[in-house]
């Protein structure tokens, strides 16, 4: 089998029909295998599926606009497509990511987590991470969760917020510096006995 990229550069130059249909199959055999386990370890299993489906439907549609060079920024290409739809996936009707509540965090890692399950201290460190999110307004809270629990890149949320790669770094730094000091805080209060 030819190089994706090599595919992947055919499709964009061929007007024909049938070979652009003939491509794509290749193309989409290639890549729906990674995609899948890629979305299996970044959503609940019951939404696999669904967000594959977006996901390869808005890769099919803009397939022809791809204008990358390499299968490195092709494969970069679908996985922030990706990202982009497990984000949808969680985001409510505000149009924000729905944080999750700390039960539901909780019933979603015990069942992960088989082998070793969390222990006492863990559960109150994480509540307490879950309150100090909770705590932290958007955009932050948002660039966060892109950031650390979908597994974006600083590029990817400043291709996907309209920003400078440079002004979205300033940005998440900003957030980190929100959250050190909601940390302090809380470690203060706590010291105090508040």
């Amino acid at each position: 089998m030819e190089p994706l990229i090599a595919l992947v550069l055919e499709y964009r130059e061929t007007t024909s029909l049938p070979r652009r249909l003939e491509l794509a199959e290749q193309i989409f055999g290639a890549v729906y295998g990674p995609l899948r386990t890629f979305i299996e370890r970044r959503c609940p299993p019951e939404a696999v599926d669904d967000v594959l489906h977006e996901t390869l439907r808005a890769l099919a549609a803009k397939l022809h606009l791809f204008r990358g060079e390499t299968e490195a920024a092709f494969w970069s290409w679908c996985y922030q497509t990706a990202r982009h739809k497990l984000a949808d996936r969680a985001r409510g009707a505000t149009g924000r990511l729905v944080p999750m509540d700390v039960d539901s965090l909780r019933e979603a890692v015990e069942a992960s987590a088989e082998v070793s399950p969390f222990g006492a201290g863990e559960w109150v460190d994480l509540k307490e991470t879950m309150a100090l999110l909770q705590r932290v307004q958007p955009p932050c809270h948002d660039y966060l969760v892109e950031r650390y629990l979908h597994g974006a890149t600083l590029a990817e949320l400043a291709l996907e917020h309209g920003v400078s790669y440079d002004a979205m770094r300033m940005r998440f730094n900003r957030c980190l510096e929100l959250v050190q000091r909601l940390t302090a805080e809380t470690d203060r209060e706590v010291t105090d006995g508040h």
